[in-house]
């Protein structure tokens, strides 16, 4: 697809955000870029100008607006960073629909600076698709795939969910989707320290992310060796422990009474959301682990094969992939889509499609192209 034509696309596509004021002018703008039929870069700045437009209009107007009070996702993280501030544990608390907070810490540290700056996240949503935004750039021009225009256009596309999340504040789920870009990174440089940043923070911003984290290990191991998937794992612990670090130096009993994975696993169970002792957690985990143990019953098999099946299939896609950085963006949006599909079952699916999207329109900008030497005309060898 031509460039301008994108951009032209793009302009109409985003009358649906923002046709109140700009319809004429994007309009215009798009038939002006078609015609002139300027360099790619221009095409390429024009389009994500108009995505910003949308995104700004769709985050600090109407997901402000009446939505807001049926929307609790950006309040839990508001809500968890002003409890740290306060000295007190963010998973005591619960959001303006009396629901629980199931918001992993780093989501709380990363949206401290912004609540101290102004009181919410808006600013912190807008400054992670922005970085999205920079990620796909990035890449097409590490691949030289021309792809960036189509990506902007797609975010525009409705039933992609980007506009959904955006209104309804549902970007929390996919803050560590955005920084996919530091696992790609890490395979390209051979970083287990970026590699093992990466999936530490993914574990610890939502219990979602186990498959994708897993994926990223697996691929590590099978392409990189033991070794180094060894050290993607000591650099995750050690990443997920300067995390939770600042939470229990606050409020240490707190924590271990009542902290993220312990809420998410109340749900799960439906056993509610009384906090219980430390020691009557790690009872109960003895106790569980002991049945495991015990019982490889059919029950068993039956409610943990959707996830061992999940996991099998991720592990053979990383043994059977290329050692291509690239391959690493397609494990994780694989990753993503079974955990979409057989582990988060959510109630309303577009609340959760930039959690596949999100990896999946980085992956679109190299899947497929093998990239030139740097003496062709590449950017990376």
């Amino acid at each position: 697809m031509p460039a301008p034509a994108v951009a032209v696309g793009a302009a109409i596509i985003a009358i649906r955000s923002v046709k109140e004021v700009l319809v004429a002018p994007l309009l215009f703008f798009g038939m002006l870029l078609y015609l002139l039929r300027p360099p790619r870069i221009v095409i390429s700045a024009a389009v994500a100008m108009v995505v910003f437009i949308a995104m700004f209009k769709a985050v600090v107007r109407d997901g402000r607006g009446p939505n807001d009070r049926w929307a609790d996702r950006d309040d839990a993280v508001e809500i968890s960073a002003k409890a740290l501030l306060r000295g007190e544990n963010a998973w005591s608390q619960t959001t303006q629909l009396n629901l629980p907070i199931t918001t992993g810490p780093a989501s709380v540290l990363m949206a401290l600076p912004f609540v101290l700056a102004s009181g919410d996240i808006s600013k912190m949503t807008l400054t992670f698709w922005a970085l999205f935004v920079l990620g796909c750039f990035c890449l097409d021009l590490a691949y030289q795939s021309g792809r960036f225009p189509l990506a902007c256009l797609l975010m525009l596309v409705p039933l992609a969910g980007f506009a959904h999340t955006w209104v309804w504040a549902m970007d929390e789920i996919a803050f560590a989707m955005v920084l996919v870009p530091l696992a790609w990174i890490g395979v390209e440089k051979r970083s287990p320290f970026l590699l093992g940043v990466f999936c530490g923070i993914a574990l610890l911003v939502r219990l979602s992310y186990v498959l994708p984290a897993a994926a990223v290990v697996t691929f590590v191991f099978f392409k990189l060796g033991w070794r180094s998937a060894l050290k993607v794992c000591a650099w995750s612990l050690a990443t997920a422990i300067a995390i939770i670090l600042p939470f229990v130096l606050v409020a240490p009993a707190a924590f271990f009474q009542s902290n993220y994975i312990h809420v998410a696993l109340q749900i799960q169970a439906g056993s509610g959301l009384t906090a219980v002792s430390a020691a009557n957690n790690w009872t109960h985990l003895v106790v569980q682990f002991t049945k495991v143990l015990e019982a490889m019953s059919p029950e068993f098999l039956r409610r943990f094969s959707v996830p061992i099946l999940s996991l099998t299939i991720v592990i053979l896609a990383a043994w059977r992939s290329s050692a291509d950085a690239a391959a690493v963006l397609g494990l994780v949006t694989l990753a993503a889509v079974l955990t979409l599909t057989f582990v988060m079952v959510p109630a309303k699916v577009e609340d959760f499609q930039t959690f596949v999207w999100t990896p999946l329109v980085y992956w679109a900008m190299t899947a497929g192209i093998v990239r030139r030497p740097r003496a062709e005309g590449g950017l990376l060898t």
